[in-house]
C-alpha cells in the first residue's frame, strides 16, 4: 500500500515554519543593523572632520594673479573664489633652476584643440598674469614657499 502525501488543507501555515521565517528575518535585520551602525558593537570608523571654512587639510596648488616680480621670486594674490579660502591673500613664490614653467593659451580653432601648452620661463611672467602654482610641500597657511611648477594661463 502506497503512502499518500498529505498537504495542509486547512490553509494555515505550520507553527514551526512561521518560527523559522521569523528567526531568519530577525537574523537578516540584525546583520543589516550591524552594517549600518558599527559603532554600536564597538567598531570604530575613521572619521574625517571637515574644516570649518571648507578648506582641505593639505594644499599643494594655488591659483592667483601676479602682483609684482622680483629676482627669482614674485608675489601673487591667491584668489579666495579659486582656492577654498574665505578671503584673498598675498603669497611670495620663490623659484629655482628646477622650477618648471608652462604657458597655456587658447588654441587656434582650426587645430581641433581647446588649449595649447608650451614650455616657458620666468621671463614670461608679467604683472597681472593668471597663474597656477604647484609646490612639492604643503603650502596651506604659508605666505612664502618654493614653487615646483608655474603655469601661466591666458
Amino acid at each position: 500500500m502506497k503512502k499518500a502525501l498529505h498537504y495542509n488543507q486547512s490553509g494555515r501555515t505550520p507553527v514551526w515554519l512561521a518560527i523559522v521565517i521569523v528567526l531568519v528575518v530577525g537574523f537578516l535585520a540584525w546583520l543589516i543593523w550591524l552594517m549600518i551602525s558599527p559603532e554600536q558593537v564597538g567598531i570604530e570608523r575613521e572619521v574625517t572632520i571637515p574644516q570649518s571654512d571648507g578648506a582641505p587639510a593639505t594644499l599643494f596648488t594655488l591659483v592667483g594673479v601676479v602682483e609684482s616680480i622680483g629676482v627669482r621670486r614674485f608675489t601673487m594674490r591667491a584668489l579666495a573664489d579659486r582656492n577654498y579660502f574665505v578671503r584673498d591673500y598675498q603669497v611670495t613664490v620663490d623659484v629655482s633652476a628646477e622650477t618648471e614653467y608652462m604657458l597655456t593659451t587658447p588654441a587656434d580653432p582650426s587645430s581641433g584643440m581647446l588649449i595649447e601648452r608650451r614650455d616657458g620661463g620666468f621671463e614670461d611672467l608679467e604683472v597681472g598674469d593668471n597663474v597656477t602654482i604647484t609646490s612639492d610641500e604643503d603650502i596651506l597657511n604659508k605666505t612664502e614657499f618654493l614653487a615646483s611648477k608655474v603655469e601661466k594661463v591666458r
